[in-house]
């Protein structure tokens, strides 16, 4: 039985996803691993919390109701983090250009 290493495993279950939604049978045949494995690696995947599709060729349709359900509650926590890391860049932004201001002597907080 070969081998794959977690990166190969990772890339392979990635085609089961969106934006590919290709079934285990078509991503079988493009890797040259056998269904079984990749239905194997699916398996141990879901086990772990991961969301993938249940039955063939049905994409998010083929979806246990949990995998729909985790799927919805952790959508908006990545959407949250994304938008928290997108205001921390901002206001680190904001606050090295003030910065910059203050210490080039271009603006001054003396009044006249």
């Amino acid at each position: 039985m070969p081998s794959y290493s977690d990166e190969r495993r990772q890339a392979v279950m990635a085609k089961l996803l969106s934006p590919y939604n290709q079934s285990v049978e078509a991503v079988a045949r493009q890797e040259g691993i056998s269904s079984e494995t990749i239905y194997k690696w699916r398996k141990e995947a879901r086990a772990e919390g991961r969301c993938l599709p249940d039955a063939r060729d049905q994409g998010t349709e083929g979806w246990s109701s949990r995998d729909k359900f985790a799927a919805v509650v952790e959508t908006p926590l990545h959407f949250g983090a994304y938008i928290i890391f997108s205001m921390i860049l901002y206001l680190h932004s904001e606050v090295f250009y003030w910065q910059k201001l203050l210490f080039s002597g271009q603006f001054s907080m003396k009044h006249s």
